[in-house]
């Protein structure tokens, strides 16, 4: 930047505005619009956090009617995770390393329920990472979480030495749809995809959703009603546990949402921070319509992975259908994006 430019301004405010270029509204001030974006992009975490125990529970709710069986309320969940807190933890310090497994799991998923979109895109200038960092942001996340089982003796420690393996080439499985997003972070990535046709020039980025949605679906113990890589075996109590419960039910949401926006970008609000009222309240009531369609396609989700439980099929072998599947649908997404002539 000129320091001419900078001259009769404030420092900051100088650095805020080159990264927000001419987004910023002039009658607005710029600490207002920073500390505005901030707010929204907390409250969509704790949004986030709030709804995926609900998810889960409607999913398993969902998965024991199909079944025939038995089904609890969608609100088990949320309430097996307040009794988890609740209930007094073993003080063990052989389980230290694991509870410190469990919290930094927890804080990686943060930044991926901040900056997934799921009603509207971050505003212009936002620092916004790309999509490699979210997914792998998410995956470090998930191998925190099955390490506490690894750790332990007997069948189900091999099982999570298989689902620790599998999870680990989820990354070099994920590398066409790297190649697709072309290292641009997302708002930028889904602004270029925002009026693409599904049909036509947007369908490489509808299979690249379903890779995605594959990641995030087909995490389940070999058919049973439980997605949580076994829970039961857990060598943790209290707090400790219900935590690990929170933290894989966010991974699972945040993978869903942001395979369900590469499908449908255009469910998404576009922000509107311009001068006017008008365009404003346009824009806040697109933000809530944007979120009903997210519930409605949670819920469709949520329908979908009850009827993959119906499939009952070895760890391993689930394991290998879901990587190869992930690479074939990245590849083919990528072939078709390089491709396609209009």
């Amino acid at each position: 930047m000129d320091p001419a430019v900078i001259g009769g301004r404030s420092v900051y405010r100088a650095f805020f505005e080159y990264m927000s270029q001419e987004f910023v509204p002039t009658t607005m001030p710029l600490w207002v619009w920073f500390v505005g974006c901030t707010f929204a992009l907390i409250m969509q975490c704790g949004w986030i956090i709030l709804t995926a125990p609900l998810w889960t529970g409607l999913t398993n709710c969902l998965s024991a009617s199909l079944k025939g069986e038995p089904s609890f309320p969608i609100t088990s969940r949320w309430r097996d995770i307040w009794h988890q807190c609740y209930k007094p933890s073993l003080h063990d310090k052989s389980q230290d390393l694991n509870r410190l497994l469990i919290f930094c799991a927890f804080v990686l998923v943060l930044p991926a329920a901040i900056f997934i979109p799921v009603c509207t895109l971050t505003v212009n200038g936002f620092p916004v990472p790309n999509l490699l960092f979210i997914c792998s942001l998410l995956v470090g996340a998930t191998l925190m979480l099955i390490l506490p089982l690894a750790t332990q003796g007997y069948f189900s420690a091999v099982k999570a030495s298989v689902r620790l393996l599998g999870e680990g080439l989820l990354l070099p499985a994920l590398i066409p749809i790297f190649f697709l997003s072309g290292g641009r972070n997302l708002r930028s990535f889904f602004t270029q995809i925002y009026t693409l046709s599904p049909l036509t020039d947007g369908a490489a980025y509808v299979l690249a959703g379903g890779a995605i949605c594959v990641v995030g679906v087909l995490n389940y113990d070999e058919g049973s009603d439980e997605s949580d890589y076994d829970s039961t075996c857990l060598p943790l109590t209290g707090i400790d546990k219900g935590v690990w419960l929170l933290t894989s039910d966010c991974i699972k949401v945040c993978w869903l949402t942001l395979a369900v926006d590469i499908m449908w970008p255009t469910s998404l609000a576009m922000p509107m921070v311009v001068p006017g009222a008008a365009l404003m309240s346009q824009w806040f009531g697109q933000c809530v319509e944007s979120v009903g369609l997210w519930i409605c396609k949670m819920g469709i989700a949520a329908l979908l992975l009850a009827g993959v439980r119906l499939v009952v099929v070895s760890s391993t072998r689930m394991m290998q259908i879901k990587i190869g599947t992930v690479f074939l649908l990245g590849v083919l997404a990528w072939q078709m994006a390089y491709t396609y002539t209009p």
